[in-house]
């Protein structure tokens, strides 16, 4: 409880509920907790989520390369998704949709430090 009055347009959060503070839940939801990621919506339309993988081993010096398991919450729903590894290999993802909320799953298998997934 955080003292607000009932109403059918405020939702109580307390300020270190992330998720109960966003009307809408998180735009990107990543499994694990290594990977950090930004949206940009290209000037064409397509949208593309930016995918940092911080899993660093310092007895190998270098990043892990991890399946990367992505819901996005896009402003539409796209039928396609390829994915840009920092090693200029490019992979078409399998894509699943949900038109509620237009979220969209994909996996990056062989994820390192660095990958675009494009949204088309």
């Amino acid at each position: 409880d955080v003292g607000l009055p009932a109403h059918p347009n405020v939702r109580p959060a307390g300020a270190d509920d992330l998720d109960g503070l966003l009307q809408f839940g998180r735009q990107v939801v990543v499994d694990g907790d290594a990977l950090s990621t930004n949206v940009v919506r290209l000037p064409d339309g397509r949208s593309a989520l930016h995918v940092v993988n911080y899993d660093y081993d310092l007895d190998e010096d270098r990043v892990r390369p991890v399946d990367a398991r992505l819901t996005v919450s896009l402003s539409r729903v796209y039928g396609r998704a390829t994915v840009h590894h920092a090693d200029g290999r490019m992979v078409p993802l399998e894509l699943r949709t949900e038109e509620l909320g237009f979220r969209h799953h994909v996996t990056v298998d062989g994820l390192g430090p660095y990958a675009i997934v494009v949204f088309s």
